[in-house]
């Protein structure tokens, strides 16, 4: 189990996550967590919802449930350390994204997964965590990172599931992009140029999920059209400082009606098979 220094379990955490491992001969047991303020106050409700999301056992195809609790993050889990070995699954990828990195592969390889809707861990959400250094070093990590991930999802035949895990990303890390303070218009532009494998994968992989606000940057980065992507950058950003935190957040990921969508074009892009790359 990993615990991040300013986070904490609840007292009861380990002896849980403990027995549903082994209860349910899992590889990997994910918890339910809930936010807390600074100062250590639980925000009203946790990350997902008991009513909706009681214990499962998870199904990596599965589009419609397991996908939204298979989340990136490492510390709200438990890992058998055989599964790890086995499989040699580490840390691979430096900081950020390594969490990332790490899960995807403990999916890709378990073959019994399973989710707890009980709170075990509390996520304290500061001005300094590292989720909110949007700083070009940053991003240029993030890039890395991506690429790592992209191929081991390739390298273990499964495109597919990295087509939602691509659709959750992108408007995502395009979002972050945006609001960044740290890093200026010039360096977003060259940056996107850095990421433009990143993007042209997004027709390869027949995926049509962005918000709607996002259309027409997608569509210029994806022309190469640098001068309108740079006004809309600037549109943007502003657009988005006047809007409240959840509004901007449903921006940055795809709805259940997007994901839906996806499988419309499951077939078309299966055709493809491994082809899908990226210079």
């Amino acid at each position: 189990m990993f615990l991040d220094a300013d986070d904490l379990f609840e007292l009861d955490s380990c002896e849980h996550m403990y027995s549903v491992i082994e209860e349910n001969g899992a590889d990997y047991v994910i918890g339910n967590y809930q936010m807390m303020d600074e100062d250590g106050k639980k925000w009203k409700n946790p990350a997902f919802d008991t009513a909706q999301y009681a214990d499962f056992r998870l199904d990596k195809h599965d589009y419609q449930k397991s996908f939204f609790v298979m989340n990136s993050t490492a510390w709200n889990k438990i890992y058998r350390r055989k599964f790890l070995e086995a499989n040699a699954i580490s840390f691979k990828v430096p900081s950020p994204s390594e969490d990332d990195y790490f899960t995807s592969l403990c999916y890709m390889k378990a073959k019994v997964g399973f989710y707890t809707s009980k709170v075990m861990y509390l996520y304290r959400n500061t001005p300094n965590s590292l989720s909110k250094d949007c700083s070009l070093s940053y991003f240029k990590g993030i890039n890395y990172a991506y690429q790592r991930i992209f191929e081991s999802y390739r390298e273990n035949h499964e495109l597919n599931y990295y087509r939602y895990v691509y659709a959750k990303k992108n408007a995502y890390l395009l979002c972050q992009l945006i609001d960044s303070e740290q890093v200026d218009l010039t360096e977003k532009i060259e940056y996107l140029k850095q990421l433009e494998w990143y993007f042209e994968l997004r027709d390869k992989l027949k995926i049509s999920t962005i918000h709607t606000s996002l259309a027409e940057i997608m569509q210029w980065i994806q022309q190469k059209d640098y001068e309108k992507v740079a006004e809309e950058i600037e549109r943007l950003k502003e657009y988005r400082k006047g809007l409240p935190e959840q509004v901007k957040k449903r921006m940055s990921f795809p709805t259940r009606e997007n994901y839906a969508q996806m499988e419309e074009h499951k077939e078309k892009f299966e055709g493809q098979g491994e082809e899908v790359c990226f210079r």
